[in-house]
């Protein structure tokens, strides 16, 4: 309730511009009742003045000045302008029309001149600025109780907004019948108020509020839900998650109800109330819990019938696992249907995995780790719009429900979220490594990886050339961990798929095919209790596929290899003193076919030479390239290492 002091105070800035067809304090009964029909004056807020601008005096257009605010008519059509939004006014002006702010009202008919008409609502507003200052009209205006929930708060609210084609709660039954079936409502959501804009008899067409949000019909049906209303003071009237500025069109449609001004009020109120600041909480929380629950609630603000959060129906789900040939095991978190006909047919479909993507002529996935990192544009092109992602991923919009502005804010919403957040960076168990004595040799490693045919010698080590830093993206590489190998399995050799060795681990990227892409880590330090071996085409560990495509036994030999070093360093008497240059040690060039033999890991002064079979290392003794007394030998199933003569490789005896 505003303070009778305030009330007076306006009474009194009225009575200054008394005249004919003006009434200030006391106005006649058969005014006053007219005037609370036709402009839809609440009984509860008395009528302090008002301004006749019809010719006959017929009350049935003018300015009415009540307890909460200036009412207007004109045309059939009513305005209401609260006191605080009076007061916040900068630009009111009296010319050809009424204008403020950003709204116009017709002054014909008013019995003002326009000089004074200007001075009473200048006079208005700091009168209402006054009091807004003591902090009186918004203790005022923000009125309910204290255990009034959100949904009762709303309907007081938009009661306060009330006009001719607006509803509140309890909505005429015929009218929410069809409210219901025009905008696909559940049986859980209740019509808090509507706002019809037809012009003629009363269907479904117009801004809806519910207990979920607002929603509103074009062409197909929107949600957005009461956690996401944003009134333009709070972001820029650009931004799509504004609710203004994503219904711009409908708030100023001619036909619609309200008036700009007064919808910015509406929703200011909404704004502010306690009770949808304690649902915002909630929904931080929830953006905090598992990312599929976080997904769910993040898609709110875009739901309607083309749009299915988890649980999908279930003949939704069938259709989208079958078009989108996602397996039963892999939750599925929200599906985005192009097609409202053909469900499952076109579309977005968000899984465990990644995005999913269908459109005419063209399917396309990208797992989380690269929609993260890709960039997000618009190509717009006759007759469809593009997505565009990262360096030339295009995703047609041809038969898109959203707008591409929409759609880019879904995304960047989407990437927002925490929980994928966390996948740009990969939980590895990282030894520690001491300067004074690396648990492992990186140039050792390389001279291990360089030594097989898995890698191509000519080839396979260009990542560290201008591929390096897109290999380091697609495999999210640490700054620290140094390339030492990579095989390039890519269709356009651009780095995304293959096979990539560092110092501390090797990574594998595999396309499964053109939606599903698998990754493998295998820190070196977890090797020696690996179990590798060779299926087809494919290199195994246990259950779990490692590695698929041409050079599977190559690749078996060289991870038998690594496997073979790591476990060398846990033998008692290791050779190898730190710190030394590695690449003084230079590999032999041993002119031995390859064979099955036993091999062996071999330290020559406190430096490691090489992985050898015992046939090579016969060959190295016998022509003199191995110094029995500086060398050591090291091979499975030994507790330590051994010498030359203890190996049996001692010199040209050994031949």
């Amino acid at each position: 309730m505003y303070s009778s002091a305030f009330l007076q105070a306006i009474v009194d800035v009225c009575k200054g511009y008394e005249t004919k067809k003006c009434y200030a304090g006391v106005i006649p009964n058969k005014i006053e009742a007219r005037v609370r029909e036709k402009f839809n004056v609440p009984a509860n807020q008395g009528l302090l003045a008002f301004i006749d601008f019809t010719i006959f005096s017929y009350a049935k257009d003018g300015m009415a000045i009540a307890e909460n605010g200036i009412y207007w008519r004109e045309y059939g059509s009513v305005s209401f302008v609260r006191w605080s939004t009076l007061a916040d006014l900068e630009n009111i002006r009296v010319d050809h029309n009424i204008r403020l702010g950003d709204s116009e009202f017709s002054k014909n008919g008013c019995p003002l001149p326009g000089e004074k008409l200007l001075a009473l609502l200048t006079e208005l507003a700091d009168t209402a600025r006054a009091y807004a200052a003591e902090g009186g009209i918004s203790a005022a205006e923000r009125g309910g109780s204290g255990d009034e929930t959100l949904e009762q708060a709303i309907v007081r609210i938009c009661a306060s907004f009330a006009r001719n084609k607006t509803y509140v709660h309890p909505i005429p039954r015929d009218i929410e019948a069809k409210l219901r079936k025009k905008h696909r409502l559940g049986p859980d959501e209740t019509v808090l108020s509507f706002f019809n804009y037809a012009l003629f008899g009363k269907s479904g067409e117009g801004v809806l509020f519910t207990n979920k949000g607002v929603r509103w019909n074009d062409a197909r049906n929107y949600l957005l839900a009461w956690e996401y209303v944003r009134p333009a003071a709070d972001a820029d009237e650009g931004a799509s998650q504004t609710l203004l500025a994503l219904l711009h069109q409908e708030f100023t449609r001619h036909l619609s109800p309200l008036k700009w001004i007064e919808w910015r009020d509406l929703l200011a109120q909404v704004d502010a109330l306690p009770q949808l600041a304690a649902r915002r909480q909630k929904a931080a929380e929830l953006e905090n819990a598992a990312v599929d629950e976080a997904l769910r609630y993040l898609l709110l603000p875009y739901n309607g019938c083309e749009f299915y959060r988890a649980p999908l129906p279930e003949d939704v789900e069938q259709q989208a696992r079958a078009r989108y040939r996602v397996p039963d095991g892999l939750a599925i978190w929200a599906y985005i249907d192009m097609i409202t006909y053909h469900p499952g047919k076109y579309g977005a479909l968000l899984t465990q995995a990644g995005l999913h993507w269908n459109s005419p002529g063209a399917s396309v996935f990208l797992p989380w780790d690269e929609f993260l990192r890709a960039d997000i544009a618009v190509k717009h092109a006759s007759p469809k719009n593009m997505l565009v992602l990262g360096s030339g991923q295009e995703l047609s919009l041809e038969e898109s429900t959203l707008p591409p502005e929409q759609w880019i804010e879904l995304l960047e919403r989407l990437r927002s979220l925490p929980q994928l957040g966390r996948l740009k960076e990969r939980e590895l168990v990282e030894p520690h490594l001491d300067d004074s004595h690396p648990e492992f040799d990186d140039m050792f490693i390389e001279a291990i990886c360089r030594s097989h045919s898995f890698f191509d010698k000519l080839s396979s080590y260009s990542a560290v050339g201008d591929k390096e830093a897109a290999v380091r993206i697609s495999f999210r590489l640490a700054p620290s961990e140094r390339i030492v190998a990579f095989r390039d399995d890519s269709p356009g050799q651009d780095g995304k798929y293959g096979l990539l060795v560092t110092g501390r681990s090797v990574y594998v990227r595999l396309p499964m095919d053109s939606r599903t892409v698998r990754e493998s880590v295998l820190p070196l330090s977890g090797l020696e209790g690996a179990d590798f071996f060779v299926e087809g085409q494919s290199l195994y560990h246990g259950n779990e596929l490692v590695y698929r495509g041409g050079g599977a036994r190559e690749l078996l030999v060289l991870m038998n290899d690594l496997k073979l070093y790591v476990a060398s360093l846990e033998a008692a008497g290791n050779p190898v003193v730190y710190p030394y240059d590695a690449a003084y040690a230079e590999p032999w060039n041993l002119p031995v076919p390859p064979t099955d033999d036993t091999r062996w890991i071999v330290a020559e002064g406190g430096m490691l030479r090489g992985i050898h079979t015992a046939a090579e290392l016969a060959w190295a003794a016998g022509r003199g390239l191995l110094d029995p007394e500086r060398t050591r030998f090291w091979r499975r199933g030994l507790a330590e290492w051994i010498s030359a003569e203890t190996a049996g490789f001692g010199g040209q005896e050994s031949l």
